[in-house]
């Protein structure tokens, strides 16, 4: 069989000569404006798998019924335009993603996490843009000093549907077994801020503990007038699990952040990380008592999608810590300290990054926009590298999933669980999805 396909792509000179480098040329030439030579960009198989328009759809449709069924959005009489503001206007000239047909009434109960993961390895750190500095003429680079001390830690930011943060959460790596941390890593240590001298050990923490002191702490996000102090925990290798993640949705619970009533349920969106189908959290989000609804996001998509990824919150965070590491070894230089960072450390370099990053609501409103989540907008079926995924019968017809989650809504609203199969635009979209799976398998 590969020696026939060989065969039949061989080059046969019969058939007339080959185009040369000429031709070729004066090709891109005439149609420079549509297609150009370029460096090929690796792109991750399962990306260009999952992150399709259809995939993209299915997840719109599925997660905003579930929002409207929590009690967070209610559904509209009729869709309507939006502009990037959530502005209702009169066209889609002036406004933003597709027609919204959900509105969102309680964003203060529509959360996303995203967990990011860090190193105070400064070897790692990638380079901050439009930053240079003067070297040696023919030489590679100029040498740059940098702390090698490896240390991973996670931070996990949760936002609401309104850009602010509702909880940061920090990961430290820690062997103890009983999950315990010192005091001194929760607090974290300003080495650039002197300490206030006490009498005693409960007045010196007393006295020193707070934003912009010696013992800093994590960053504190106000939530319906409540503070919510940095919650701060570990695991073995830094990185969230199950348990963790139950225990910050427990630690949400305990200060009442949303209280629940028989029509609203706190939602929550999140990736397909494995921490997300472990049982203890199932158990939790289940409980009658403290109820989620929870959903999980296209998998391998999450650049497009989750909100924490966008370039304005999770790439902005990254800079932040990469300058923060930066001003930190240089600060323990000027008062000639060992050149090693501690996990005292970490505390400091993360509120530095904290606050260019997921504490800039306005940064988050503009990445819930932009994926589709406040507004309810289908923001990414606009988006060009989603779009390019589109087939003929997509673009063609209105999308049968969309329909039918429509209708199942408006049905659960109305206290009628039973959808009409028989007759009506349910058995018509019911027709076009058992002809389109007939057509695939033939």
């Amino acid at each position: 069989m590969i020696k026939d396909h060989k065969v039949c792509c061989k080059y046969d000179p019969d058939q007339g000569t080959l185009l040369g480098v000429r031709h070729y040329r004066q090709f891109l030439r005439r149609h420079g404006d549509k297609i150009q030579s370029m460096k090929a960009s690796k792109k991750d198989n399962n990306r260009s798998l999952w992150g399709t328009y259809r995939n993209m759809e299915i997840m719109y449709d599925v997660i905003y019924s579930e929002a409207q069924q929590s009690g967070v959005g209610k559904i509209l009489p009729e869709p309507i335009w939006m502009d990037v503001d959530g502005n209702k206007v009169d066209s889609e000239e002036l406004a933003f993603g597709c027609k919204v047909a959900i509105e969102i009434l309680h964003p203060n109960y529509f959360i996303m996490g995203d967990e990011t993961g860090c190193n105070t390895n400064m070897k790692t750190d990638g380079h901050v843009g439009g930053k240079k500095y003067l070297g040696e003429a023919g030489s590679k680079g100029s040498n740059k000093r940098a702390i090698a001390t490896d240390m991973q830690f996670t931070v996990l930011p949760f936002t609401n549907g309104l850009g602010a943060p509702v909880l940061c959460a920090v990961i430290f790596a820690s062997d103890n077994k009983d999950g315990k941390i010192k005091s001194d890593w929760i607090t974290g240590i300003d080495i650039t801020v002197d300490a206030m001298n006490s009498d005693s050990a409960v007045e010196f923490v007393t006295n020193n503990t707070g934003t912009g002191k010696y013992l800093p702490r994590g960053p504190t996000c106000v939530v319906n007038g409540i503070n919510v102090p940095c919650y701060v925990c570990c695991s073995p290798h830094g990185g969230i699990t199950g348990s963790l993640l139950t225990d910050m949705l427990r630690y949400m619970d305990e200060l009442q952040l949303f209280p629940r009533t028989d029509d609203l349920l706190p939602f929550l969106l999140m990736d397909g990380h494995g921490s997300r189908f472990e049982l203890e959290f199932l158990q939790y989000i289940n409980n009658k008592d403290h109820k989620w609804s929870v959903c999980i996001g296209v998998p391998y998509g999450t650049h497009l999608w989750q909100v924490g990824d966008a370039a304005s919150m999770n790439g902005a965070f990254k800079i932040g810590i990469t300058k923060a590491k930066e001003e930190l070894m240089l600060a323990k230089e000027k008062r000639f300290m060992s050149a090693k960072f501690l996990p005292t450390d970490i505390i400091p370099i993360v509120n530095k990054a904290w606050a260019k990053s997921f504490a800039n609501v306005a940064f988050g409103r503009k990445a819930l926009v932009q994926r589709g989540w406040n507004p309810l907008n289908r923001a990414l079926l606009k988006n060009k590298e989603v779009m390019d995924t589109r087939v003929e019968a997509e673009a063609n017809n209105e999308d049968a999933l969309s329909i039918l989650t429509r209708v199942a809504a408006v049905a659960a609203a109305s206290g009628n669980a039973v959808i009409q199969v028989n007759e009506g635009k349910s058995a018509d979209v019911i027709d076009l999805l058992v002809a389109d799976r007939n057509r695939a398998q033939q």
